[in-house]
């Protein structure tokens, strides 16, 4: 069975908490590789490490999106779309 978002690459800000946390499991639920972006970096970790647990891949990437800050975005986002699996380990390279 193919997932809709097999493949693709969600950033997902404020998803350590709340509803952006219930985006981005749903969103890795359907396949996508999911780059956790919040202030906080403990919910973020235990987003990824829900997303892990679940078959998921995902990434914290801990920064506030700002214009300066679009090209660590980005950095987030070619690194979980280029890991065959992610890991909390991984996460500490998309650390703004």
């Amino acid at each position: 069975m193919t997932r809709k978002l097999e493949g693709q690459v969600a950033l997902v800000s404020g998803s350590g908490r709340g509803i952006g946390r219930e985006i981005a499991l749903k969103l890795a639920s359907e396949g996508a590789r999911v780059v956790i972006n919040d202030l906080d970096q403990a919910p973020a970790e235990q987003t990824v490490a829900d997303i892990i647990a679940s078959g998921g891949q995902a990434v914290a990437c801990i920064l506030l999106i700002r214009p300066l800050e679009v090209f660590n975005a980005q950095r987030c986002c070619r690194s979980v779309a280029s890991a065959p699996t992610c890991s909390l380990r991984r996460s500490e390279s998309c650390r703004g």
